[in-house]
């Protein structure tokens, strides 16, 4: 009886025993499983990334906010005064990038049938400035060509003499020696004298022959 008694009681420490071992066991491995520090680090990358894209919308504000140093409108502007001014200078239209030199003549149609040949005894009187009155053909067109001195330079001016039309050139002393060779000879611009389509130019001395 004692010895049952003894027996039962062992058995019932064991189980104590064992309960205890198997909480401490369970504690132990909850331990090992840093939950709560895996959510801290979690939290603290999303702090970081949603500071990361405040800071890029700042950037983007400021971009944005901050002016070009090229002013593009500007300088269209500024090429367009040039331009002009080009054109007022010259009195016939300004071309870009041409190889060859030449100068394009302003163009001009009258809506009167009065030709050179009635005026031109009126012009050689009203011209004191005159310097060459000459007849020429280009392309298959006859022209009255006249050619006057300007304060700036020389002033040519060529008549069709069929048609009521009629083309000019204001070039200055510089371009038009260019034009003559160097050597001041009317006859050497009226030589220089060309057409383009339906454009009268003017060629540099060297290209004339071309």
């Amino acid at each position: 009886m004692i010895q049952e008694e003894r027996i039962t009681e062992i058995e019932r420490e064991n189980k104590i025993l064992l309960d205890k071992m198997t909480n401490i066991a369970s504690s132990h491995s909850a331990k090992k499983l840093p939950k709560l520090s895996k959510s801290l680090n979690r939290e603290a990358r999303k702090r970081k990334l949603v500071q990361i894209a405040l800071e890029n919308q700042a950037m983007m504000r400021r971009i944005s906010r901050k002016k070009s140093n090229y002013n593009h409108g500007s300088w269209d502007i500024q090429r367009k005064n040039v331009e002009k001014m080009l054109v007022n200078i010259c009195e016939y239209p300004y071309a870009l990038g041409s190889s060859q030199k030449s100068f394009k003549s302003s163009k001009n149609t009258s809506k009167h049938t009065d030709t050179p040949k009635s005026s031109q005894g009126l012009r050689k009187f009203a011209s004191p400035n005159l310097l060459l009155n000459k007849k020429i053909v280009l392309n298959g067109e006859k022209f009255l060509v006249e050619i006057r001195k300007t304060q700036l330079g020389y002033k040519i001016s060529a008549f069709k003499i069929d048609k009521p039309e009629s083309y000019c050139f204001d070039i200055g002393n510089e371009e038009a020696l260019e034009i003559m060779g160097n050597h001041e000879d009317p006859n050497k611009l009226i030589s220089a004298l060309k057409m383009d389509g339906e454009d009268m130019i003017l060629v540099e001395y060297k290209d004339q022959n071309l």
